[in-house]
């Protein structure tokens, strides 16, 4: 049986995969975006059983049929255990699911998950260069590697000074 907060997650991500271009999402193995997952989350706030775990469990996708499926309710009932597909999730996952060897009434078993199909007419979205803490520190380095490169500056400066005040204190 279906619950209600199901269908509505069936709905809700099926009007995400509209907007959300999806179908580059799952072929770089990057998960729907963040804004998807989190209004999926406030709809299945009712439904307790569904709250914890459908935020990494919205999606596993197959590029090569542009199909999504949402696996939710089967993660108990996976033989290989809820980690596998967990890790499947978010992303184009037909290498994952060939690689392990399905047999053909699992095949067929996953038809019972598919939710929808990709818009693969979309057209992709330029990725966004995002400022990571990498790039902070590279400027860090940088200012680090040009004080030691520029270091005979400040000693330039001090002993000319210490030679100005030991001519000053001569002379008197």
């Amino acid at each position: 049986t279906e619950t209600a907060a199901n269908r509505e997650l069936k709905e809700i991500t099926k009007r995400s995969l509209k907007h959300a271009d999806p179908y580059k999402a799952l072929y770089h193995g990057r998960s729907l975006p963040a804004q998807y997952q989190r209004r999926l989350l406030g709809h299945l706030s009712e439904d307790s059983n569904c709250v914890i775990n459908h935020v990494f469990k919205i999606l596993v996708g197959r590029d090569e049929l542009g199909e999504v499926y949402d696996v939710t309710p089967y993660l108990d009932e996976h033989p290989g255990g809820d980690d596998v597909v967990l890790a499947a999730t978010g992303k184009d996952a037909t290498d994952d699911f060939e690689d392990a060897g399905h047999s053909k009434s699992a095949k067929e078993l996953m038809q019972d998950f598919c939710i929808g199909e990709l818009d693969t007419s979309a057209p992709i979205i330029p990725e966004l260069e995002i400022a990571s803490k990498k790039e902070t520190a590279n400027y860090s380095r940088n200012l680090m590697d040009m004080t030691k490169q520029y270091w005979a500056v400040p000693v330039a400066i001090v002993g000319i000074s210490v030679m100005a005040g030991f001519i000053y204190l001569r002379k008197k």
